[in-house]
């Protein structure tokens, strides 16, 4: 690229085999189509018996440029390569291509921040909001184009703009990668190497090096992909182990992440930055002042038992950029019904247990008991449906605590997107059967383009703007101190600008003095305002959710039908209404009957493709919400459930 970006240039190089035993006349032909302009270069060789290198440049004045979601459009050209004898075609290369310049950012902060690492497209930084990718099945081969294209578009609609596809997982198919091109979404792609020892016999570096030069051949090309990673917490691990047994150990296979892979990305891709691992920081390979960070001192690496379930402290990390971190939580029961046998569906049952994941270890119980109530009160409903709003919350608290530090933080991955099987406790915001958690709507809402959010300060709240647009925002922001029942406490509006791809502090509130029962009966609320359409808003509630005194809330709704496959939902409500969902296909059960094979299930009409433009949400008193459902059928449409908490 120039510095301007008004030019670009081309680079093609390969190999071209000629199989026969003579020479051959050959004509290449390049071409890179837009949606306005065509560009093309071409020169005549002869190939000689074997392989012919083939070096040529294609210069595109005034290139449209690919950017990650939401910072512009992400432009992919079409790109050809075509080999010809005479009129003859001998063989032809295609790619979707976006024109964009990667690089890593690593610079001094202030003292008590430390180096930052900040992804650049295009020199303009760029946060990273997204989370870590494993294989969508256990068994690879049932991930098929279809599966692909469903997952994708659901990151894109809970605005990701960077998937990290983990250490442990596979390289992916290259349908994946053009996939998250198309969509704006970047991929951080480590190398296949996780959380072991490997050897550093001669013959097995050999072998490595195979590896990651047919991986940086075969992927190299992708636009989606921004930054090559060595492995996953193998520096991480070594230096804890090191720590527990008070000795130097050495890294055995420190030459394969820190000399042979390096080096093979700086001969063969140049193009995008490399690092040693995820985390990798230095002297602290989890530190919080350099490199990236994965947070797990809070869920299953705190020390102390209460610190596993408190999610707020979340809010001490300064890590500069997190690309793991995750909360637990059960499943929809219409998604256990899937996999459970009918008299199992019961927790800790035997088929529960199996599902269950390893790292579990009671955070659920201890999240419901932390900021609930006592676990062995509840239903399996009660189990099911606070659990789910709990690593809502934490999901929502964490992500905009590291997006309100923009660029101090310029990342935040969570641990991870969707499972590989049908399990009873989850990390993901995307079950195994491609239906949306909860979370996954908190998730949508917290890395919107726009944002505001509270922040604990002390004695009081901040409100902070959110901006991820290249566009400068001016409008309004409205906030107040109301009761639960609709009473208006405190309310102010002012004007507001938030800069573009910035976060910073809008508005500051003070505590009043309030009676520990009072604090039961009111919460502060902030909207963000264009004139008079409705940007973005957020709620703070004075303690924590068991202890709440909500009144209960009548929530009103009238369905319109929009066109063939679309219905609009409008629902009010005079009180707070705490956690308000939407569904049309309820609880199975006896929907789903299993076979005489476990595998086996035979099922109603369920369908996965409709889509809920905001579900989970809250109303505030007096607010009237649109909700716009798309892919649904009217015979769906009349068995549309409307719940919330405290109905």
């Amino acid at each position: 690229f120039s510095s301007d970006y008004k030019k670009a240039t081309l680079q093609i190089s390969g190999f071209l085999e000629n199989v026969t035993e003579k020479e051959l006349k050959v004509h290449l032909e390049a071409n890179l189509k837009g949606s306005e302009k065509n560009f093309s270069s071409s020169f005549s060789f002869i190939a000689h018996p074997g392989l012919n290198r083939i070096d040529m440049s294609l210069d595109i004045p005034h290139p449209r440029l690919w950017w990650p979601h939401p910072l512009g459009e992400p432009f992919m050209y079409e790109f050809s390569l075509k080999a010809r004898e005479g009129s003859f075609l001998l063989d032809e290369y295609n790619l979707l291509l976006g024109l964009r310049e990667v690089s890593l950012l690593q610079k001094p902060l202030s003292e008590k921040e430390g180096t930052s690492f900040i992804i650049q497209i295009n020199k303009v930084n760029v946060f990273c909001k997204g989370a870590d990718w494993v294989p969508p099945d256990s068994l690879i081969a049932r991930v098929d184009r279809e599966k692909y294209t469903k997952l994708i578009d659901m990151a894109k609609e809970a605005n990701f703009n960077m998937l990290r596809v983990w250490g442990g997982g596979i390289y992916e198919d290259p349908y994946f990668y053009e996939q998250c091109a198309r969509n704006g979404i970047m991929v951080w792609q480590d190398f296949m190497f996780a959380c072991a020892y490997y050897p550093d016999d001669p013959s097995f570096l050999q072998e490595v090096e195979k590896e990651i030069e047919t991986v940086l051949k075969k992927l190299r090309n992708y636009t989606s992909i921004v930054l090559w990673c060595g492995n996953n917490e193998i520096q991480w691990l070594h230096k804890k182990t090191s720590e527990e047994q008070g000795t130097d150990l050495e890294l055995i296979d420190f030459p394969i992440y820190h000399r042979i892979i390096p080096c093979l990305c700086a001969l063969l891709d140049p193009s995008r930055p490399y690092w040693f691992s995820s985390p990798y920081g230095g002297e602290d390979p989890c530190s919080e002042y350099e490199g990236n960070r994965h947070a797990w001192q809070v869920s299953i690496n705190a020390r102390k038992e209460e610190n596993k379930a408190n999610y707020k402290l979340y809010s001490k990390d300064k890590g500069k950029f997190i690309s793991e971190f995750g909360i637990f939580s059960s499943i929809e029961k219409k998604s256990l019904e899937r996999f459970l046998p009918k008299d199992e569906l019961y927790l800790g049952s035997p088929t529960w247990r199996f599902h269950n994941n390893q790292f579990e270890k009671g955070n659920i119980a201890r999240l419901l008991k932390f900021f609930y109530k006592d676990p062995t009160c509840l239903s399996l409903d009660e189990h099911l449906l606070f659990s789910m709003l709990i690593q809502a919350e934490a999901l929502k608290y964490a992500l905009e605590h590291w997006r309100r530090r923009k660029f101090n933080t310029a990342g935040s991955l969570f641990w991870m997107y969707s499972d590989c099987w049908g399990a009873t406790s989850s990390w993901t915001i995307v079950d195994y059967y491609l239906n949306r958690k909860p979370s996954f709507y908190y998730v949508k809402r917290s890395f919107a383009p726009l944002g505001i959010s509270f922040k604990e300060i002390e004695g009081g709240l901040s409100i902070y703007g959110m901006n991820d647009t290249f566009e400068n925002f001016k409008g309004e922001l409205e906030w107040g101190l109301s009761t639960f029942e609709g009473n208006s406490l405190k309310k102010e509006r002012e004007t507001i600008s938030i800069p573009a791809n910035s976060s910073e502090k809008i508005a500051e509130i003070r505590f009043p003095s309030l009676a520990e029962e009072d604090k039961k009966e009111m919460f502060y609320w902030a909207k963000l305002w264009e004139k008079d359409r409705l940007i973005a808003k957020d709620r703070y509630f004075l303690t924590n959710f068991g202890e709440l005194n909500l009144p209960l809330a009548k929530v009103k709704h009238n369905i319109y039908k929009l066109d063939d496959r679309r219905y609009k939902i409008m629902l009010q409500s005079e009180e707070f209404a705490w956690f308000v969902r939407l569904d049309v296909n309820p609880s199975i059960g006896d929907g789903f009957k299993a076979s005489s094979k476990p595998s086996e299930f035979v099922s109603l009409n369920i369908n996965p493709l409709i889509r809920f433009s905001d579900n989970y949400f809250d109303l505030f008193p007096g607010q009237v919400k649109e909700i716009i459902i798309e892919n649904a059928a009217d015979e769906e449409i009349k068995r549309l459930s409307v719940e919330w908490n405290n109905k």
